[in-house]
C-alpha cells in the first residue's frame, strides 16, 4: 500500500475511492510485525510495499494527548481500562498519566522503570496488583483495593501513598509510608510489610 493508489481490504478489490486505515491484528502476537500486502482484483496482482506494524496490548498509556488518565486517546486501542484490563505505563512516553478522575479502575498497574504514574486528586480503585518499577507520586490521589490477593511491590519500593482504602485483603513487600488516609474496612487485612 504506497499511497498512490487506495485498497479496499475486506475484498480485496481496487478501489479509487476506499482508503484503508486500519485492519484486525487480533491474530498478531505483541510487538512489531512486518507485512507484504498482497491485493487481488480478478487476475490483477497488486504488491504493495512492506507496512511495519507494532501491535500494543491495551491498557498501555501512550500519552499522546496529555497527561489525563480519564482520556481515552492517550491509551493504546482507544479506550479507557476496565476493571479486567492490566495497565502498563512504559518509559519514553511524552507525557505521564496524572489520575483526576473519581472513577478511574484497572485490573492492575505496571509502572515500568524511567516511567511516571501521578496519583493526581482522583481515585484509581484495583482488584490486582500495582507494581512500581519506576516513579509513583501520589498527590492528594486515592488508591481503593476491591479484590483479595492485591500485592505492592516492584523494584522501586517502598514508596508513598496518600489515601490508601483496603476493601479487600492486601500484600505489601516493603513498609510503605501513608501521608494520609489509612483505611481498612471490615474483611479486609495487610500480610507482608504494614505500611
Amino acid at each position: 500500500l504506497d499511497g498512490a493508489t487506495s485498497y479496499n481490504v475486506s475484498t480485496g478489490r481496487i478501489s479509487s475511492t476506499t482508503t484503508v486505515t486500519s485492519f484486525n491484528t487480533s491474530s498478531l502476537s505483541l510487538g512489531a510485525h512486518t507485512i507484504i500486502p498482497v491485493l487481488t482484483d480478478r487476475l490483477i496482482h497488486v504488491i504493495g510495499s512492506p507496512i511495519t506494524i507494532t501491535v500494543t496490548a491495551s491498557g498501555t498509556w501512550t500519552g499522546s494527548v496529555n497527561t489525563d488518565w480519564g482520556n481515552a486517546t492517550n491509551w493504546s486501542c482507544g479506550t479507557l481500562p476496565t476493571s479486567s484490563t492490566d495497565v502498563i505505563i512504559p518509559s519514553g512516553a511524552t507525557n505521564y498519566p496524572t489520575v483526576n478522575i473519581s472513577n478511574a479502575v484497572a485490573k492492575s498497574v505496571t509502572i515500568n522503570s524511567g516511567a511516571t504514574l501521578n496519583g493526581g486528586t482522583g481515585n484509581l480503585t484495583l482488584s490486582g496488583n500495582f507494581t512500581n518499577n519506576g516513579t509513583f507520586n501520589p498527590d492528594t490521589g486515592t488508591i481503593t483495593v476491591s479484590n483479595t490477593g492485591t500485592t505492592f511491590g516492584g523494584s522501586t519500593s517502598p514508596y508513598t501513598f496518600y489515601n490508601l482504602y483496603l476493601n479487600q485483603g492486601a500484600t505489601f513487600s516493603a513498609q510503605h509510608t501513608i501521608n494520609n488516609i489509612l483505611n481498612i474496612k471490615a474483611g479486609g487485612d495487610v500480610t507482608g510489610s504494614s505500611p
